[in-house]
């Protein structure tokens, strides 16, 4: 049965509104939820089992919203969906070779040991604060949701640490702080909307991916005894 949405204009909280937006996304890509267990899902590949345009969509809907940016991570660092990229990841943490390296290692170690339906808020190594939670797939890791980067708007900015790093990596000091300076400050009220979202957005995630996954392989099935028939 379809949850009913709050009519347009009327008053909400900001986590009224994340739910609205969750029961309108569940009526146009969620699928039925096959909990048969799979050992090849981890052969697939995130990117395979995962519906990359509804994905797109939620997360272009909640950007809106609440200015948190957000991508969706396979294992080995690929970013199959994202919004909300700062300059200062864009131009300078992913696109020198030496720094991207270390995003890609900090995004798998900051994923370790967390249990599905839970996240960890900690800083990467260029210390911004990120989210990160785990999807699991029939008991396989096979990616990662970060939200991020962000700094809290209570705590103030480490421009010497920031500065520091522009000369270690030859960045151009001037334009490398303007960068840091775009990057989002939340409230600590708004990260705690966002984690609402952020968990129930990996839960989803993970049914569409499973549903997907099953489905290809059902298909794979059939052709191949359609093969075997003629």
């Amino acid at each position: 049965m379809k949850k009913k949405l709050r009519e347009p204009g009327a008053e909400t909280t900001g986590n009224e509104r994340v739910e609205d937006l969750l029961n309108q996304a569940e009526q146009y890509i969620r699928l039925e939820n096959i909990s048969s267990p799979s050992r090849k899902i981890k052969e697939k590949g995130l990117a395979e089992i995962t519906d990359v345009q509804a994905v797109q969509s939620l997360m272009e809907d909640f950007y809106k919203l609440a200015r948190i940016p957000m991508c969706l991570e396979d294992l080995e660092g690929n970013i199959l969906v994202g919004v909300g990229w700062q300059d200062i990841c864009i131009r300078y943490h992913r696109a020198d070779p030496e720094t991207c390296k270390r995003c890609i290692e900090n995004s798998a170690k900051l994923a370790e040991g967390i249990a599905p339906g839970e996240f960890k808020l900690c800083r990467c190594r260029n210390s911004m604060w990120k989210m990160v939670t785990p999807i699991i797939v029939s008991d396989q890791h096979v990616g990662n949701i970060f939200s991020g980067h962000f700094f809290f708007d209570d705590e103030p900015l480490d421009y010497e640490f920031f500065r520091a790093r522009a000369g270690k990596y030859g960045f151009n000091e001037k334009e490398y702080i303007e960068a840091l300076e775009k990057v989002p400050r939340l409230s600590r009220e708004a990260v705690n909307t966002g984690m609402s979202f952020f968990m129930k957005f990996a839960s989803m995630v993970l049914q569409v991916s499973y549903s997907n996954f099953r489905l290809y392989q059902a298909l794979g099935r059939t052709q191949r005894t359609d093969e075997f028939a003629a």
